[in-house]
């Protein structure tokens, strides 16, 4: 039975190793980004921000229909063969000069925006209007590990 000890022994003792080996692969790694369009959509007052990828010209038709006609031209005239487009959307109407993306990580093939909204400067005011506001993302596609078909955001105060 000693035999069958050792064996066990050395399955046990390569558990940890399999395990380190596995960790970075689950862990969500942080992309690079540049904002090419902000301002006020022309659709989709939903209640919560949310965003939208798009890796080809055809898939940009989904973000685009919520885009002013300039922003429209910047999401059609993206290289999807160098980088992905995301569309940012949320209902912040006048507090949207105060959200700012944080971070953008890859999980598997999602996504995550973290949106940060910084507080209003003491001694400020704001309307209070609540209307659908987007960001134009651009997001290489050498800063992923595969490419992304969804995205999903979360907002933090600053």
């Amino acid at each position: 039975r000693l035999v069958g000890r050792r064996h066990l022994s050395r399955r046990l003792a390569a558990v940890p190793v399999v395990l380190a080996a596995a960790a970075p692969a689950a862990a969500a790694s942080a992309v690079t980004w540049t904002v090419v369009a902000h301002g006020a959509a022309t659709s989709g007052g939903a209640s919560k921000a949310s965003a939208v990828v798009a890796a080809t010209r055809a898939a940009a038709q989904t973000i685009a229909t919520r885009l002013p006609a300039s922003a429209r031209k910047k999401a059609f005239g993206v290289d999807y063969r160098r980088f992905v487009l995301v569309g940012v959307f949320g209902p912040f109407g006048c507090k949207d000069g105060r959200v700012h993306i944080a971070r953008i990580n890859q999980n598997g093939r999602a996504l995550l925006v973290r949106l940060v909204m910084s507080p209003l400067p003491a001694g400020t005011m704001e309307c209070q209007a609540i209307f659908a506001t987007f960001r134009l993302l651009v997001v290489p596609r050498s800063s992923l590990t595969r490419t992304p078909d969804r995205a999903s955001v979360s907002i933090a105060p600053a």
